[in-house]
């Protein structure tokens, strides 16, 4: 087979730093040749100086609309020693990256460009799309040889779109959200619009108009002192072990039979390193203190050492770090018996049905999800409905199903949460409400108040058709109002009429 080396040609070779400042510093670029991604540079720099912006925060006020600050006011500072040091390591990184993942020659990087990549569009209060870059401290370096100003065809996903007339995005009978006090998050039709304010009908719950119930915080509170876990050096020290049996109990242990040439996992497999996995309810690692057990998972390690105390016994002697023979722990007429006594066992706790997810996850178990499901329906059943017209209303106390993902972006949830889906697409029908039960990421977990088609069961955690994995984006978090327009917190002026259904 052939081989190709790619040489860049370097656009910038002759120029100054002072004078790829000004054509670059300030506005957007396309970054990480050949996959273009767009950003915006925030700063230049070479062995010696940065030339960067003298406000970032200000001055990208104004990048909402061309990308590009106009005028931007760039500053140059020596680089810290420490930076100094750090300099060449970077640029010399940059390029044998290239050279080794791409097959492509550089040359020396005598310039990097510090920029913030584009995540996305954003949906301003005036109805348009606007680019919304990284934040400040979320810089990413890439050698100057490796970004162009411009490219044929843009991705047409991020285009930014000026804003509309009011009649325009919201016609009659438009589906929307209110966004204002006290009917946050109530579903609503568009009964009139006019040039700069709308008239909605709005569904409401008259027994809880202003407000969600606290069930699921609750219930989460309760989970959590429930739920208690203690440092791996205090489990070791309780159970009189050493933390490398402790480690390996815990994790994947398989032994060998010989004589049956089987290999059996004897391990509760409470922790995965490698997978980047805890079992909920049992084990969680922190930043400061490693793993930790709670008292559900010590239980079951004391039972263990209760049941089989010379198996723990010789785990305790031996040093080997992955597979171990029956014949270790048990004289050879017996090992085989042995060992399968120990996989019986582990059967009975039922270690096989572990529910388990990734580190950073946050989720409820069981038995919480049963209390929340219950109080869901002791609520439902109280919920009485009218409709109420309001007048008056601006565009932006308004969320149309469509601008969701433009408009809830970041959004912070917690578990215990009350949230409405809110996008007209998708397996989850618009306006169901529900309760938080898991986090992972932007992936919410949310068990809905009453059952649907699609439903799942999210994992066996919930009940049948009542739970549905859905992006942040999808949800309205109706506990933490994070949308709110403070400046309308009533409008009581605008009512113009109620009826109960």
């Amino acid at each position: 087979p052939q081989h190709l080396v790619i040489t860049l040609v370097n656009e910038f070779a002759n120029m100054k730093l002072e004078d790829i400042a000004k054509k670059t510093v300030g506005k957007r670029i396309f970054v990480g040749w050949p996959f273009l991604q767009e950003a915006f540079v925030q700063a230049i720099s070479d062995e010696l100086f940065r030339y960067e912006l003298a406000n970032l925060n200000v001055q990208r006020q104004d990048v909402r609309n061309t990308q590009t600050i106009k005028n931007p006011q760039v500053i140059k500072n020596p680089h810290r020693q420490d930076v100094l040091e750090h300099w060449r390591r970077k640029a010399d990184k940059l390029e044998q990256n290239y050279s080794k993942r791409y097959g492509t020659i550089t040359g020396t990087v005598e310039v990097i460009a510090h920029v913030l990549m584009l995540k996305g569009l954003r949906r301003l209060s005036n109805g348009a799309l606007v680019k919304e870059y990284a934040n400040a401290n979320e810089e990413m370096d890439y050698a100057i040889q490796t970004t162009v100003n411009s490219v044929e065809c843009e991705d047409p996903r991020f285009e930014e779109k000026p804003a509309t007339q009011i009649a325009e995005e919201f016609p009659i009978h438009t589906q929307v959200f209110f966004l204002g006090s006290p009917y946050y998050g109530c579903p609503g039709l568009v009964v009139k619009n006019a040039k700069r304010n709308l008239a909605v009908k709005l569904i409401i719950d008259i027994n809880n108009s202003s407000m969600e119930p606290d069930f699921g915080k609750k219930i989460a509170n309760d989970f959590d002192s429930r739920v208690k876990y203690y440092p791996s050096f205090q489990v070791a020290k309780r159970l009189s072990m050493s933390g490398l049996t402790l480690s390996k109990l815990t994790a994947s242990l398989y032994v060998i039979c010989k004589s049956t040439d089987q290999r059996v996992n004897l391990g509760l497999n409470l922790k995965f390193e490698a997978k980047k996995q805890k079992v909920l309810g049992y084990t969680r690692k922190s930043r400061d203190s490693g793993w930790e057990y709670s008292e559900k998972a010590i239980q079951i390690l004391a039972q263990y050492k209760e049941k089989f105390p010379e198996f723990i016994q010789a785990l305790e002697e031996k040093h080997k770090d992955e597979i171990y023979s029956a014949e270790d722990f048990y004289p050879k007429e017996e090992a085989v018996s042995k060992v399968h006594a120990i996989k019986e066992w582990l059967r009975t706790v039922e270690v096989r049905d572990f529910e388990k997810v990734s580190l950073d996850a946050e989720q409820l178990d069981k038995e919480a999800i049963a209390k929340i499901e219950q109080a869901a329906v002791e609520f439902t059943n109280k919920k009485f409905f009218k409709r109420l017209v309001v007048r008056k209303v601006p565009r932006d106390v308004l969320l149309k199903p469509a601008h969701s993902s433009t408009r809830l972006q970041g959004q912070k949830f917690s578990l215990g949460d009350r949230v409405v889906f809110v996008q007209d697409s998708g397996n989850v029908p618009i306006a169901a409400k529900g309760t938080v039960v898991g986090i992972e990421r932007n992936n919410i977990d949310v068990v809905f108040d009453a059952s649907f088609m699609s439903g799942s069961t999210l994992g066996d955690r919930c009940s049948p058709y009542r739970g549905m994995t859905v992006p942040g984006s999808a949800l309205l978090n109706l506990t933490d109002m994070q949308f709110i327009d403070h400046s309308r917190t009533n409008h009581s002026n605008g009512i113009i009429g109620s009826r109960s259904i």
